[in-house]
């Protein structure tokens, strides 16, 4: 645990958040915010570039990180900033950096935003486009439920995905 009386928490992002321009940015932002608003002590990391149009991350308080995909200085960095809690952004970001995190920091709460679920999209996606049968169980679903398995929990938005993870994929309650 940090120092501090605060919850030193990361956020590990696919990219940086922008939320006038994606809903996932927005998803992000409003992630950071409630972690603020609680007293967290914010950290901020990605492997990308940050555009122009990027959310402000410093006049929020949260301090910003530039990390490497397969960057062994990434164990240590971690190991340094010791934080109490970690977010993957999307189940790719952890799928990235996950087992680095538990092997790194194996007493930090690992958290999966999904922000939506993405095998629901790409099953979506395949309906609509292709006109193939509706089928949850796709090569997305795989990666994201076993990184959904892999966290100790996951953020879901709609009450729709979180009964569709219990009641299709079979996770428990206390997991999402």
């Amino acid at each position: 645990m940090a120092l501090s009386n605060k919850l030193r928490s990361l956020l590990l992002g696919k990219v940086w958040p922008e939320p006038s321009a994606t809903a996932a940015g927005r998803r992000t932002a409003d992630v950071l915010q409630s972690l603020h608003r609680a007293g967290h002590e914010l950290h901020f990391a990605t492997a990308s570039a940050q555009p122009e149009q990027a959310l402000d991350l410093a006049a929020m308080g949260v301090r910003t990180h530039s990390v490497q995909v397969n960057d062994s200085a990434f164990d240590q960095w971690l190991e340094a900033l010791e934080p109490d809690v970690v977010i993957f952004d999307r189940f790719m970001t952890e799928e990235q950096f996950g087992w680095r995190v538990e092997q790194a920091c194996p007493s930090a709460l690992r958290v999966l935003d999904t922000s939506d679920l993405h095998c629901l999209r790409k099953a979506r996606e395949e309906v609509v486009l292709k006109g193939a049968e509706y089928d949850l169980y796709n090569d997305v679903a795989l990666r994201e439920i076993a990184s959904i398995h892999r966290c100790d929990l996951s953020l879901i938005i709609s009450e729709f995905e979180w009964h569709l993870l219990q009641d299709i994929f079979g996770l428990p309650e206390s997991q999402i």
